[in-house]
């Protein structure tokens, strides 16, 4: 994906304006700052809140003030009637596209053991803390929510 990322961004010609990063966040340097980040579909595989928090709280400590921040995450509180609902149009999606029965069994059997999704409230409400502000929605997908967020 990084190798596609620089392919393009050679051929806009911008490559002497963006820096692109191989690692984690833990592998930046402490007081090295960013101009934006992004995280997609990453966060509702991290276990607990506390946890969840701890990430955006690194990434916010990152970024200049101002800076843009993109998230995408699937959303969503297992075992409610919307979750329910959503999670099987997604299952419907992926039948019509002919993804094979059991490739969405090991899907849908991973929420609460390798995908661990939270509320679009609590998710809000933990940007918000980590110092986030005009969090809004762009995308939505199923139980798949797309932000943009502006570091305070």
């Amino acid at each position: 994906m990084l190798q596609l990322a620089k392919k393009k961004i050679k051929n806009k010609g911008v490559q002497n304006h963006i820096h692109l990063v191989h690692g984690t966040i833990h592998t930046l340097l402490p007081n090295q700052l960013f101009d934006a980040a992004t995280c997609m579909l990453v966060l509702h595989f991290i276990q607990t809140i506390r946890e969840k928090k701890e990430l955006l709280n690194e990434i916010s400590s990152r970024l200049k003030p101002g800076a843009p921040f993109f998230l995408s995450t699937i959303n969503g509180v297992p075992h409610t009637s919307m979750f329910s609902a959503q999670l099987n149009a997604w299952r419907n999606h992926m039948m019509q596209n002919e993804i094979p029965l059991e490739d969405w069994d090991r899907f849908e059997n991973s929420f609460e053991t390798e995908i661990f999704p939270i509320s679009e409230t609590n998710l809000l409400a933990i940007m918000e803390e980590c110092g986030f502000t005009q969090i809004n929605r762009f995308f939505t997908s199923f139980l798949i929510d797309g932000y943009v967020a502006i570091k305070q």
